[in-house]
């Protein structure tokens, strides 16, 4: 459960208080006392409350910020004579070869990786277009249906389109 914050305590003090108030001057009687004492512990709770988070988050900052200045002092120490302040410097850096080295060099294939190469059928589909059955690929099941109206895509079994509600069968 979350804790309850400061100032519904605040609110619910100050109600009680006001509320107490009223209805003894209206009755004349002092049975609502009771209530007034407990809207000022409210009211003290919700103040204390606001301090208290007030002061830790205070004494996080300051505790993040002395963190963050210990890690920079240690990385000034390690420092190489006449390098710049950086935590990756260049000399620590694979170096790139430029575009056209890394084109020119195939990459050597695994003979495993050969096979499933061979294995897997070839698809003419192109991203973004409808699925097409190619008269040599044999019997399919198409699962994916659109909605007539938006075009968004659906399975076979549904009955009506999650965006715009019209009847897809």
């Amino acid at each position: 459960m979350a804790p309850i914050p400061g100032w519904v305590y605040v609110v619910l003090g100050i109600f009680m208080i006001i509320s107490s108030k009223l209805i003894n001057r209206a009755t004349e009687d002092s049975k609502m006392s009771v209530f007034f004492i407990v809207g000022i512990i409210f009211l003290v709770i919700g103040i204390a409350k606001y301090m208290l988070a007030n002061y830790l988050e205070n004494r996080r900052a300051n505790s993040h910020a002395k963190k963050q200045a210990v890690t920079q002092a240690a990385l000034d120490i390690y420092q190489h004579p006449g390098q710049a302040s950086t935590r990756h410097p260049a000399a620590h850096q694979a170096p790139v070869a430029p575009e056209s080295a890394r084109k020119a060099t195939p990459q050597p294939l695994h003979p495993l990786d050969l096979l499933q190469s061979q294995k897997a059928p070839k698809l003419k589909q192109k991203i973004n277009e409808p699925y097409t059955i190619e008269p040599g690929q044999g019997q399919q099941h198409l699962s994916i249906i659109t909605c007539p109206a938006c075009g968004t895509k659906h399975y076979s079994y549904a009955n009506f389109c999650m965006r715009c509600g019209t009847k897809m069968r």
